[in-house]
């Protein structure tokens, strides 16, 4: 017979406090997709005048400066990373912003789509603007270097005939 955990045994999370706790909070947990338990990632926060500092942890409280658009960059052993944009918001409201970011784990089979990834045409070079996606990339196969990782792309984008050119 399984037991089921109680509420009480899920994990909480650890909330670091960058913040002043004066005026609008912005609030990042990182949880588990599957389980909706805490994970203990790595966090860039990029944008609107958030630091672009690296936090270790799986809950943390800023201060919202000012309104504006960030973006989230999360890694974790054993997780797909991810990238999430969200909206800041400033104003007399009190209530805090909230943001949950649900990692993915690794599992055999399972895909990673990174449409970001470009080559100039008729090469197999990158675009400059695929570099830091392609470095996300990096790091995450360091993070988790016992695993395999399998890379799939196509040559042609959507609507061009697949020449024998752009199969060679």
């Amino acid at each position: 017979v399984e037991q089921v955990k109680e509420e009480e045994d899920i994990p909480e999370h650890y909330m670091q406090n960058f913040s002043t706790d004066r005026g609008n909070l912005f609030i990042l947990k990182v949880k588990d997709a599957e389980t909706k338990h805490p994970v203990d990632a790595s966090i860039v926060v990029k944008g609107n005048r958030m630091d672009e500092n690296i936090y270790i942890g799986n809950g943390f409280k800023f201060d919202i400066v000012k309104s504006g658009d960030i973006v989230v960059e999360t890694s974790a052993k054993g997780y797909f990373f991810k990238e999430v944009q969200f909206s800041l918001r400033r104003d007399n409201r009190p209530e805090d912003q909230e943001l949950v970011v649900f990692m993915d784990r690794l599992e055999v089979g399972r895909q990673l789509s990174l449409p970001d990834i470009k080559f100039s045409a008729g090469t197999d070079d990158f675009l400059q603007s695929s570099y830091p996606v392609l470095k996300r990339l990096l790091d995450f196969m360091v993070t988790n270097n016992d695993i395999v990782v399998e890379i799939q792309g196509h040559v042609n984008g959507p609507d061009m005939e697949n020449t024998r050119e752009l199969q060679r």
